[in-house]
């Protein structure tokens, strides 16, 4: 299992770690990627606007997390977690480098990613 580093890493690293854990591990997306929300949710708070472009896909992301089925997840369900997942530390990782996510918020965030998809 990989671990990232960065938020960079952790996006380019979605999609084979999502993978591993569709075709492995019960196939536990829906729980993970919930997990991963309930730990980064609060990073992103909604009185803070520089940091909504992260914070919003939260939205979609719960959303998906809802209507995924636990077991036998689809296809479209797959590749949607990946493109939000991927996204959301793309975003953070750009405004990381703008001076606009903190070094402590990306850290928690890359901790999260690690937590609910690198192990």
């Amino acid at each position: 299992m990989a671990m990232a580093s960065s938020l960079t890493t952790a996006a380019n690293l979605t999609y084979q770690q999502i993978n591993i854990r569709a075709l492995g591990a019960g196939n536990s997306i829906k729980t993970r990627l919930g997990n991963y929300i309930t730990a980064v949710g609060p990073l992103f708070p909604d009185g803070t606007p520089d940091l909504r472009p992260v914070g919003n896909w939260l939205i979609p992301m719960k959303a998906l997390q809802n209507t995924m089925r636990s077991l036998d997840m689809t296809l479209v369900d797959f590749n949607t977690a990946v493109d939000y997942v991927s996204k959301m530390c793309a975003c953070a990782a750009a405004l990381e480098d703008a001076g606009i996510v903190s070094g402590t918020v990306a850290t928690a965030m890359v901790a999260a990613w690690n937590s609910a998809f690198g192990s």
